[in-house]
């Protein structure tokens, strides 16, 4: 990890108790624990997988750790929190252990120890408290924290632990929110600033509710692993999610209250679903197909609803076609779906009739976009980038200046927008933007690290989510700005 987003530690006694460093067990039966973790301090912190971190069984201790004036908010050019910590030996005997604490990056994994670890030796009956305070620097990347205190055995066994959360924010540009998912996000949507989904490449739906400061899980009630790829809400209760079960065709599952419950709707044609689009909350399609392993049994299809999906029927197969993978609607009759070798197809009667595009391209083709009837943009593989100003009559190549796969592109205007993907001279997420149609994109800055982006999201030209996964270790990656990346 770079040394200029480390977290380091600055601990001072904040108030003195009555008993100081001088403990007098007769007398007392608390501890006095800032001096001793002050003087404690871990040298070289260091990151650590979010899973590691797991409650073992051992002394019976309680841990509590209370933030002074909550909610914790950080300025960007950085600053400090005070806090009390106190660990309390639940036991009539006398417990020997460790007390440390660590902090949970906004990328989801722990880091530290940022203080300690320290051995303590704790009566039966007693406990340990102290006041004290924590610094983080400018270089601090922005996002949600938590704060941990832990008691147990350094490094492994955890007997006790206590959190709470600080925000950093930040000066502009991108930076990383903790989706607490361990797989690789697909894609995105957000009818709104504080409401938004993602879905993962094995079967886990996340939802927000504050702009993506903390996500949750959502069950999707389903009894067999599922991979989801793309995801769209009208607002925020009704949306819908495509995928495919493994060896069990496609999958549509629908809410109506916001992801509280997820229902099963029935594909008409079963085949894998890569993407799906709703220009209100009747009308929307799904786009899909099949490839087997031996590449001979190819399909490509497109689904279509009128009634939020209670019903499906297909308006598209194609056989030994290679599949759609993105497929938009400016409104209820004019739609373009775009696939493998530079496929596009479009309709201008709700999909009645589709009619493929010639694109000068047999690249495969990820995630295509348009702000109006006329004007839309298409990106893929190696780096492809195509334009349209006549509903993709002509399809015009862009120059992204990168090599690199692209995987989802958003506009919020005619002129701004943007295209993410991966690079893989080195393995880096790759962030585009343009502010003048694409005439020229330019790549923006992202938070380091060895993971892959798949969509992008914005709700205007200053809030956006770009989501995807990190090579290794594996996890979900969800980025956000409030200044449109810059």
């Amino acid at each position: 990890m770079r040394s200029s987003i480390i977290l380091f530690a600055v601990f001072v006694l904040a108030s003195a108790l009555s008993l100081a460093a001088e403990t007098r067990p007769a007398l007392s039966s608390e501890i006095d624990l800032a001096p001793l973790l002050t003087a404690r301090s871990a040298a070289a912190p260091s990151q650590c997988d979010p899973g590691e971190m797991r409650a073992t069984r051992g002394g019976d201790v309680t841990v509590t750790l209370v933030p002074y004036n909550p909610p914790v908010t950080i300025p960007a050019a950085g600053g400090n929190f005070d806090y009390t910590l106190s660990v309390t030996n639940n036991e009539a005997t006398e417990l020997n252990l460790h007390v440390w604490t660590m902090a949970r990056l906004p990328s989801g994994y722990l880091y530290g120890p940022v203080l300690g670890p320290v051995a303590l030796r704790l009566p039966g009956g007693w406990t340990a408290s102290g006041t004290l305070s924590q610094s983080v620097p400018g270089s601090a990347p922005g996002g949600s924290y938590d704060y941990i205190a832990v008691a147990g055995l350094f490094p492994g066994d955890v007997w006790g632990n206590d959190s709470f959360p600080f925000e950093k924010l930040s000066d502009g540009g991108w930076y990383a929110q903790s989706p607490a998912t361990s797989q690789e996000l697909r894609g995105l949507s957000f009818p709104d600033t504080e409401n938004g989904w993602a879905v993962s490449d094995y079967r886990e739906i996340i939802h927000t509710s504050d702009g993506g400061d903390t996500w949750s899980h959502q069950d999707d009630q389903q009894p067999y692993p599922h991979q989801y790829n793309d995801v769209c809400f009208v607002d925020a209760q009704t949306g819908w999610v495509v995928g495919h079960g493994w060896s069990l065709g496609g999958t549509i599952l629908h809410t109506g209250d916001g992801g509280e419950s997820w229902t099963v709707q029935e594909c008409h044609n079963g085949y894998e679903l890569h993407g799906v689009h709703f220009v209100d909350a009747d009308h929307g399609w799904a786009v899909g197909g099949f490839v087997d392993l031996f590449g001979s049994n190819h399909r490509r299809v497109i689904e279509h609803t009128t009634d939020g999906g209670a019903t499906w029927s297909g308006q598209y197969l194609g056989f030994y076609d290679r599949p759609f993978f993105s497929v938009y609607f400016t409104d209820a009759q004019n739609g373009w779906a775009a696939g493998a070798t530079g496929a596009i197809f479009h309709t201008t009667n709700g999909g009645s009739t589709w009619n493929e595009q010639q694109t000068g391209t047999s690249e495969d083709l990820k995630s295509i976009f348009f702000v109006d009837p006329l004007t839309g943009w298409c990106v893929g593989g190696s780096g492809t980038i195509l334009h349209t100003t006549d509903s993709g009559a002509t399809w015009s190549p862009q120059n992204p200046g990168t090599g690199g796969n692209l995987e989802g592109v958003h506009f919020v205007d005619a002129q701004t927008g943007w295209a993410v993907g991966v690079d893989y001279s080195p393995y880096r997420g790759v962030m585009l933007r343009t502010i003048d149609g694409g005439s020229t994109w330019m790549p923006q800055s992202v938070p380091e690290g060895e993971y892959h982006l798949w969509d992008v999201f914005f709700f205007d030209a200053n809030q956006g989510w770009a989501a995807g996964g990190y090579f290794y270790p594996f996890g979900g990656v969800m980025l956000h700005t409030e200044s449109g990346g810059e």
